[in-house]
């Protein structure tokens, strides 16, 4: 009997269900060599799969912290020197936001001069915006530059235009008082005399950007380094004296009538909505300051000043003929 049941012992199938035991030796046996596998690696002594991937190289590939989290290891800025400040200032880099500008925001800016100059701070802060976001994008250089360069070119051209006009009604006036034949020959001759003057274009260019980047550049230096007044910046300053010049753009056009009285009117015109743009936009921030009570008053007229002067040089320089 014992011969039987050792029989059926050896020849009883193997159940897949129930473990099997294996002695020291096969369990040796079976896991040489080890199988490579993260598991495997902890076992062996490897390290761990996370310090692999630390002491793997960054690359393109290789995972990037977050942002936030690379701005709080970022050590904190140290504060700029004087030399500092000018070497940025001389950087292009540091002016890259102010032309981050597209042309319906441009569109939409010289839209507001016309609708809202009188308007205290609301080009300012509605239209451009002290700080930058999706709808409003801050003071930008894109728009007084090419408004600067635009309005410097019409003067050019409409201040030769005028002062053609009026050599040729001059000419006619003159040669009325002659025989038909004559007269006629006499206007010929003077139209034909008549040159062009590019130094209207190299005299509007000094004024325009004296105008539109010397003189606030100049107020912005008296107010923040002279009187430690820090109302605006001057990129704001820049900004605002740019899209002053907007109102002289058509007025340049229509000066090219050759009337006295049409020049004198809307320059003058011009010259007051550009005026209130800057004023209306300027004088609550200084008064604003601590010692903007006393100072502020004096920057204003000589603001006041300046557009007046401004005005006169547009109207003797270019569209004033005597005769």
């Amino acid at each position: 009997q014992q011969q039987q049941q050792q029989q059926q012992q050896s020849f009883q199938p193997n159940d897949p269900f129930q473990p099997q035991q294996t002695s020291p030796m096969n369990m040796n046996s079976s896991a040489f060599p080890p199988q490579s596998g993260p598991m495997n690696n902890m076992t062996m002594g490897g390290p761990p799969p996370l310090q692999q991937q630390q002491q793997q190289p960054s690359g393109l590939m290789s995972p990037q912290q977050p942002y936030q989290q690379q701005q709080m290891q970022q050590p904190p800025q140290q504060p700029r020197g004087c030399w500092g400040n000018t070497m940025m200032c001389l950087s292009l880099d540091s002016y890259r936001m102010y032309f981050d500008i597209d042309a319906d925001d441009i569109v939409a800016r010289i839209r507001a001069v016309f609708f809202h100059f009188y308007k205290p701070d609301y080009f300012r802060n509605n239209v451009l915006g002290a700080v930058k976001t999706n709808e409003l994008k801050g003071p930008d250089l894109y728009g007084p530059f090419w408004i600067t360069m635009t309005l410097i070119f019409i003067i050019g051209v409409t201040a030769n235009f005028h002062a053609y006009v009026h050599h040729t009604a001059v000419a006619h006036k003159s040669s009325g008082s002659g025989s038909n034949s004559t007269s006629m020959d006499a206007a010929t001759a003077e139209e034909e005399a008549f040159d062009y003057d590019i130094n209207h274009l190299l005299h509007a260019a000094s004024i325009c950007c004296g105008f539109a980047f010397v003189l606030p550049t100049i107020l912005w230096m008296t107010t923040y380094c002279c009187m430690s007044m820090n109302a605006l910046t001057l990129a704001e300053w820049i900004c605002l004296y740019g899209y002053s010049l907007v109102p002289f753009l058509p007025v340049a056009v229509i000066c090219i009538i050759p009337f006295g009285i049409v020049s004198w009117v809307f320059l003058a015109v011009a010259t007051a909505v550009s005026c209130l743009l800057v004023v209306r936009n300027i004088a609550h921030p200084l008064l604003a300051t601590d010692a903007g009570q006393a100072k502020a008053p004096p920057i204003i007229l000589f603001i006041l000043g300046t557009h007046v002067v401004f005005f006169l040089f547009l109207k003797f320089s270019f569209y004033h003929h005597s005769g």
